[in-house]
C-alpha cells in the first residue's frame, strides 16, 4: 500500500512539473527579423520593407498596396533630387541591397531633376524614384519579386490623384468625382492621350498639376494639330497653339494651352527624331507651368 501511495505522488509531481514548462514555437511562420528569402520562399507582406532606409530628411505621408504583391510608400522632402538619390543609394548598398539601375536627370536653376534607382535583395525588387519642382516627391516600391510592370507611384495606386490621404468627396471612382469647387477629380476627365503616341509615365508636378509623357514618330505641326483639334471637340477652349517642323525634318516642336472650367492645360512637343510629348493638367492655372518629365521623375 505504501509503494503505492508514493507511485501515485511521484505521478503527480511528474505532471505538475511538465505542465509548469514553457512550450516553445516552432512554427516558422512566426520567425522575425531580416531575411533574404532565400530559394523560392517569396516574402510576406510585413517584410517587404525589411532592411529598407528612409530617404534623407523626408517627411512620410502613406503606404498603399500596387500590382503584383507590391508595397508603396510615399514621402517628400526639401532635399535637391541628386542628395536623396546620392544618400539613399549608398544606404541601399550599406544594407546589402544590389543597384541594378541608377541614373539621375539634370535640373535648371535649382528647379526640377530627379532620379531613380532600381536594386534587389535576394528576391526581392525595389523601385526609388524622386522628383518635382521645390518639393521633392519620393516614391519606393518593394515587390516580393521583379514585377512585369513597375510602373507603382502614389499617383497611380488606388485610382486615386491625391497625394494624401485625404479623399473629399471620394466614392472610389475618380472618374466620376468631383472636388468642393467641381472640378474634377480626375484631372485628365476629357483629355484624350495624343493620336498615335506612346504612352510612358505619369507623375506629379507643382501646384497639384498632373503630368504624362508621350513619345511619337509623327511630325511635331501633325501631332499639335491633331490634339489641339481633340481638345476643342472635347469643349476645352484654345488660348495658345504654334507649331514648327524645325530644319530638314529634324527638331521642331510646338504647344498649346488650353482651359475648361477652372482646369489649365499645357501640351508640349519637341526632339529629333523621335518626338517628345508632355500633357499636363492643373486645377487652377499655375503661376508656372513648366512642368515636364525632365523636371518629373
Amino acid at each position: 500500500m505504501k509503494t503505492l501511495v508514493k507511485l501515485s505522488i511521484l505521478l503527480f509531481v511528474a505532471i505538475i512539473t511538465l505542465s509548469s514548462c514553457d512550450v516553445q514555437d516552432i512554427n516558422p511562420d512566426s520567425s522575425t527579423g531580416d531575411s533574404d528569402f532565400p530559394g523560392n520562399s517569396s516574402p510576406k507582406t510585413e517584410t517587404l520593407f525589411t532592411s529598407v532606409p528612409t530617404p534623407i530628411n523626408s517627411s512620410y505621408h502613406n503606404e498603399d498596396n500596387c500590382a503584383e504583391g507590391g508595397r508603396h510608400r510615399y514621402y517628400t522632402s526639401n532635399e535637391r533630387p541628386g542628395t536623396i538619390a546620392d544618400k539613399y543609394e549608398s544606404d541601399l548598398k550599406a544594407a546589402g541591397w544590389s543597384i541594378v539601375y541608377s541614373n539621375q536627370g539634370g535640373s535648371w536653376n535649382g528647379f526640377g531633376g530627379g532620379a531613380t534607382i532600381k536594386a534587389t535583395k535576394g528576391s526581392r525588387y525595389l523601385k526609388f524614384n524622386v522628383g518635382g519642382n521645390g518639393t521633392m516627391h519620393v516614391d519606393i516600391t518593394v515587390w516580393p519579386q521583379r514585377p512585369n510592370n513597375e510602373n507603382c507611384n502614389n499617383n497611380n495606386n488606388n485610382n486615386d490623384n491625391d497625394r494624401d490621404k485625404d479623399r473629399d468627396n471620394d466614392n472610389g471612382n475618380d472618374n466620376d468625382d468631383k472636388g468642393d469647387d467641381n472640378t474634377p477629380k480626375n484631372l485628365f476627365e476629357s483629355v484624350n492621350d495624343p493620336a498615335g503616341a506612346k504612352y510612358i509615365s505619369s507623375d506629379n508636378c507643382r501646384e497639384n498639376g498632373k503630368h504624362k509623357y508621350y513619345t511619337s514618330n509623327d511630325r511635331p505641326t501633325a501631332i499639335v494639330n491633331a490634339f489641339a483639334s481633340d481638345l476643342k471637340r472635347n469643349g476645352w477652349e484654345i488660348k495658345y497653339q504654334d507649331s514648327d517642323e524645325g530644319w530638314n525634318g529634324y527638331g521642331g516642336g510646338g504647344d498649346v494651352k488650353a482651359t475648361k472650367g477652372g482646369r489649365y492645360l499645357k501640351f508640349h512637343v519637341g526632339g529629333n527624331g523621335t518626338m517628345h510629348i508632355d500633357l499636363c493638367v492643373w486645377p487652377t492655372r499655375p503661376n508656372n507651368d513648366n512642368c515636364n518629365h525632365q523636371d518629373n521623375n
